[in-house]
Parts: structure tokens; sequence; C-alpha cells
């Protein structure tokens, strides 16, 4: 019994017991999810330099293209242009037609000062050499008398198709040219490419073929129109004007309605207890609740802009933010006001759909939806008001929310009670003005 109790003791073990295998098991799943979430961090890390880099190269060539359309301000061809449109706008107006139809009819404006005019005919070479989509490019060319959708069947173009004809010409020899594919959250991304590649402006050339990477350039819905794309294969979105970024709500505010003198229907007050008044029109007026940029918007608005001026904090300072690049001193609302106390309607010029929301700052935004490829904002384009008339018609109200929702301007989106349903979406998203690009 004892020498079989020592054998039995000493003999020599081969394998490991389950709890030896459970370990090891357990410290090779740690090892490999650790290399997994640093493979992936390193991708993700990747993804982004990537597309910051591409953000920051596009922010490179419409800083230079914007530089040439202010030096063409000062120009003799800007001052005939603009004096053309001051005589459309006295005496005939804008008739505004789209796929054939005419879309909006801008009446005369009898009285307006020709500085006014000025300011928006600097508006109208903005939108013609920064398009966002296919739409803004046709109607800001008929703004300045041209017609960008006439067709050419020789060349491939079709008249009155929504297409513009540069672009149907350009691809008459692409058998992958399909329209029939486009999507319209592509488009921005495409028009980016268009304008740079095929617009000069003023002395700054278009910028050659060369300037993006293979992976900087895809045809994600196979229409066979080039976008730029983010490090996740994305197309990016472009927004010329995003004053909705700031205002949300628009002209009105809030409640989406003008107000009574005296009287505050937002329930908004400043820090020392005073009620502001609510009105459309007083708008640049300092003590409107409409003028107000809170400090949730600032906050959302600083995710795509980086050193945003901070909020007021005594009551009626001025808010810098209530101040736009093309109008600084605010004349086309003292305009409006002025020619309204003289019982001319002038309001045509404050249409947010051609132009923006007054009084508003904006600088051209380029938005990746980062990691998650969920977008923040609104699609940039025009996705409701179809006639242009800065009312919402029966089914034109796609959100259902009662606000005139405006992607193109960078809409914030907003339920009916005008609370941010995307702030999630928006944490993420990179642009070439927020820290995330090192812009600014």
């Amino acid at each position: 019994m004892t020498e079989q109790y020592k054998t039995n003791r000493h003999r020599t073990r081969f394998g490991f017991t389950l709890i030896e295998l459970l370990i090891v098991i357990m410290i090779i799943g740690i090892l490999t999810s650790a290399f997994v979430v640093s493979v992936n961090s390193l991708f993700r890390s990747a993804r982004i330099t990537r597309t910051t880099a591409t953000l920051q190269k596009i922010d490179g060539i419409l800083a230079d293209r914007q530089k040439g359309l202010e030096r063409a301000f000062a120009g003799a061809t800007f001052r005939q242009f603009a004096k053309r449109q001051y005589l459309i706008r006295q005496y005939r107006g804008f008739t505004v037609d789209y796929k054939g139809a005419t879309l909006v009819t801008l009446n005369r404006v009898p009285g307006l000062s020709e500085k006014a005019s000025e300011v928006l005919s600097r508006k109208d070479w903005q939108r013609y050499y920064f398009p966002q989509g296919f739409a803004d490019y046709i109607i800001a060319a008929q703004l300045m008398g041209l017609n960008e959708d006439k067709g050419d069947p020789l060349n491939g173009a079709v008249a009155d198709d929504g297409i513009p004809d540069r672009i149907q010409i350009a691809n008459k020899d692409n058998s992958n040219f399909d329209m029939s594919k486009h999507t319209p959250e592509t488009e921005s991304a495409e028009m980016l490419y268009f304008s740079l590649t095929n617009l000069e402006v003023f002395g700054v050339p278009p910028i050659g073929d060369d300037a993006f990477n293979t992976q900087e350039l895809q045809d994600t819905d196979g229409d066979g129109l080039l976008e730029i794309v983010d490090g996740w294969d994305n197309p990016v979105r472009f927004y010329r004007w995003p004053t909705r970024l700031l205002k949300p709500y628009g002209l009105a505010g809030i409640d989406r309605q003008p107000g009574t003198a005296g009287v505050d229907d937002d329930g908004y007050a400043y820090s020392d207890g005073s009620k502001p008044v609510d009105d459309v029109l007083e708008l640049s007026t300092p003590g409107t609740d409409d003028l107000d940029v809170s400090a949730d918007q600032r906050i959302y608005a600083g995710l795509y802009f980086s050193g945003l001026p901070r909020k007021p904090t005594i009551a009626g300072q001025y808010d810098l933010l209530n101040e736009e690049p093309t109008d600084p001193y605010g004349l086309i609302l003292a305009e409006v006001k002025r020619l309204g106390a003289n019982g001319i309607d002038a309001s045509s010029v404050l249409s947010e759909a051609l132009y923006h929301t007054i009084d508003t700052y904006h600088k051209p935004i380029v938005v990746s939806a980062g990691p998650d490829g969920l977008l923040g904002l609104l699609e940039p384009n025009h996705n409701e008001d179809a006639n242009f008339n800065g009312i919402l018609d029966s089914g034109e109200d796609a959100n259902s929310n009662g606000y005139l929702d405006i992607g193109g301007l960078g809409q914030v989106p907003v339920d009916s009670s005008g609370a941010f349903t995307k702030t999630n979406d928006a944490l993420d998203d990179i642009t070439n003005r927020n820290r995330r690009a090192g812009g600014g």
C-alpha cells in the first residue's frame, strides 16, 4: 500500500486541468479583445486623420475662391452686374423657373436703395459660385441672367430636367452616367467637386483633377458623378450659408408667429427679468427674443464652428452672431423696415429659401458625419417650401413639426416643441471649422 501510494504520488501528470484551461482561454480572450480594440482604435484614428486632412484641403481651396470673389466685388464687372440687378428689382422683379415650371415670382421692389441691392447681388454671386445642389445652381444662374438647363441634345443635355447642362455635357461619353441611381444625400458632395474643378472664380482657376487622391473621391450612389468622401467613404455635405445652425427656428423665432408689442409669447426673459418683444421685423433690434441665440443653440453650433463668441451677459448687449459677413450693418432689414413704413412690401428680399436667415453669422462648412455615419443636421437641400414662398403649404411639411425646415441652411433638426432631436448624432460630426479638424 505504501509503495503504491508513493508511486501514484510521484507519477508524472500529462495535460491541464479544466481550471487551467479556462484561465488560459480567458487570458487569450482578454489579449484578443485588447488587440481588436487597439486595431479598431488605430483604424478609427487613421480615418479621422484622413477626413480632417481632406476637410482642411477643401477649406483652403474655398478660402482662395472666396478671396477671388471678394476682389471681384470691387471690380467693374460686379458694378455692372449689381446695376443690372438693381434695375430688375426696381422695375421688373424676378421669375424663377425650375424643371419647366414657374417656381416663384419675386415682385419688384420700388424704392429699394442701390446699396441694398448690391448686398443682394453679392449673395447672388456667392450662390452661383458655391452651389450646393442641382436646383441651387440652376436657380442661381437664372438670377444672374443665365440658363444652365436649356438643353443641348447634340451634347447630351436635356432642357428643363433639373440637371445642369454642364454636368450632362461633361458626362456624355461616360457609360456609367445614370441619374436614375442618383440619391439626394450625395448631391452637395458632387456639386462641391463640380464647382471646384469646373468654375473659375475671377482669376482663381478651377483645381486640377489630381488635387484629390483616389481615396477622397468615389461614386457611392453609382450615378456616374464623383463625390468627395470622408475617411469612412461616405460623401461629405456642403453648406454655403449655415444660418439655421444658429437660428433653427428661422425668422419668426421658436413660437413661429410674430408677437405683440410688450408681450413675450415665447416665455423668454433676459437675466434682469425684463421681457422682450417678439416680432419678425424686429430682428437685429436689441431686446427682442427672435434675435436671441440661446445657450443651447450656441452649444450645438459650437460642435460645427470653433471659437464662436460667448452669449452676451448684459441685457440689450449686441450679439456678434447677429452680424452677417455680406451685410454687417443690417442694411437689408433696415430697407425692408423703411419701405414697409411707406407702404411698400419688400419682404421677398428676406426669403430664406433664396438667400438665408437674415442677420446671422455664417461661413461655408463641409461636414463629415463622422464614425457613426449619422449626420446631426438636415441634408443640405431645400427639403421643404417647394415653391419658395416662405410658407408651409399642404404637403410641404415633410417632418410634420410645424417648422419651415430648410436643410440647405444647416438646419438643426427640431420637433414640434422646438427641442433638438439629433444631438447625439452631431457630437462626432467633423467639419472644416471645428476643433476636431483644427479649424476655427
